[in-house]
């Protein structure tokens, strides 16, 4: 319905499962932490051999390390029609949200970036690339969100795939899901404003992060992490963060 005072339409198909995902999400209870991390050492170092800090690279790394050191914070959450559910991978895995653009429509996929705790930085962020430049026929489900429209049959398609992935964890643990999320949002804060994100997810950590900022010729990184109380205690939490700040801390990332 259009009128002058604006518009009232109907939700995209894209929309449409968006919100159904975030009311998955919802199942979990989530709560904000932060930490600041100072990366003056890292900066430096890269800078001493003309190359580019990948603050994504960065984290994700730093994120597979923990779970390779602490399997216990290698975890997700369901809530499935058979009862909640905590799926803990034997493997090592990080999710990542990445944004594609196919014919100027932006598209948000993800990829679980496997053992990365064992890459360089160059080489996860050129799998990052290589994934940010697939198509819409490598994306079956992308390519059905984004292609003939919001129709009842498409929806119930999208809604049965959702069903499966959300109440059957095994389907999860096929695809390699990982345990631990990392959400960046560097690329879309270009001029580095100060901006504080927490996202939600799955898993037991969600790291987000859009800007670093210096302070008396050093950097620090500033991460808003997302933590589902609902998989461990508080206390993990703030042990996970202690040790994540640690790995930060060393000069061989």
């Amino acid at each position: 319905m259009t009128s002058k005072e604006g518009t009232v339409r109907s939700l995209s198909l894209d929309e449409w499962f968006l919100s159904i995902q975030l009311d998955k999400i919802k199942d979990g209870f989530h709560l904000p932490f932060r930490v600041k991390v100072d990366i003056t050492h890292l900066v430096e170092k890269y800078e001493a051999e003309n190359k580019k800090l990948s603050l994504t690279s960065l984290l994700i790394k730093a994120s597979s390390i923990l779970i390779k050191e602490n399997p216990e914070y290698n975890r997700a959450f369901f809530k499935t029609i058979f009862g909640k559910k905590i799926v803990e991978p034997n493997y090592n895995a990080v999710n990542v949200p990445i944004e594609i653009n196919h014919n100027q429509i932006k598209i948000v996929s993800s990829v679980a970036i496997q053992d990365a705790y064992q890459k360089s930085l160059e080489t996860i962020s050129s799998e990052l690339k290589k994934e940010k430049s697939k198509t819409l026929e490598d994306l079956p489900v992308n390519k059905l969100i984004h292609g003939p429209g919001n129709y009842y049959l498409n929806k119930l398609k999208l809604r049965l795939i959702f069903f499966v992935f959300s109440n059957f964890p095994g389907f999860y643990l096929k695809k390699h899901g990982g345990g631990i999320s990392v959400s960046s949002l560097f690329s879309v804060n270009k001029s580095n404003d100060d901006i504080l994100a927490t996202a939600y997810g799955m898993t037991a950590l969600v790291l987000c992060s859009a800007n670093s900022y210096k302070k008396e010729n050093k950097t620090f990184l500033t991460i808003n992490i997302g933590f589902d109380h609902g998989v461990n205690h508080g206390a993990d939490c703030v042990r996970a963060l202690s040790q994540l700040v640690s790995i930060l801390g060393r000069n061989n990332l």
